[in-house]
């Protein structure tokens, strides 16, 4: 199951996906972290966030949920047409508030873009991000920076 949602992730087909997964979930086949992720970002590749938040809320309800999970929600945000900043504000809250997962350098990223940079930094100062973690955003820049 797990080669042909991936298939379909890379084929651009994310109902497909979500149909595998769907099959697969009521079948009983333990799904984890990565099949939802893979769902939620082939969402989030198609600029559909409200698909793709529902599938992070489908992965937090089975206990899946982790921060790439979210970054690819957050990236559905920004995808859309049009970008969904509002949401954006409000999956990052539920990341912190009621997941307790801290965000690392890609969700950060995809929230910046998602919200601007000035709506970002009060964001992350009103959700009390350490300096290590806002220095994750840096050296992923950095890096990103470096092979272009």
């Amino acid at each position: 199951m797990t080669h042909v949602i991936n298939a379909c992730a890379r084929g651009g087909m994310p109902g497909r996906a979500e149909l595998w997964l769907e099959k697969g979930v009521a079948a009983g086949v333990p799904i984890d972290s990565v099949l939802y992720t893979t769902v939620i970002h082939t969402w989030a590749k198609a600029g559909d966030a409200d698909k793709a938040t529902a599938w992070l809320k489908k992965a937090w309800d089975a206990g899946k949920a982790t921060a790439v999970s979210y970054s690819s929600a957050l990236f559905a945000c920004w995808r859309a047409v049009p970008p969904r900043p509002a949401l954006a504000e409000q999956i990052f809250r539920q990341m912190i508030n009621n997941g307790g997962i801290r965000p690392d350098a890609g969700a950060l990223q995809n929230l910046r873009i998602a919200v601007g940079p000035d709506r970002f930094k009060a964001l992350c100062h009103e959700m009390e991000l350490t300096e290590e973690e806002m220095e994750k955003l840096k050296q992923k820049e950095t890096t990103v920076s470096k092979t272009r």
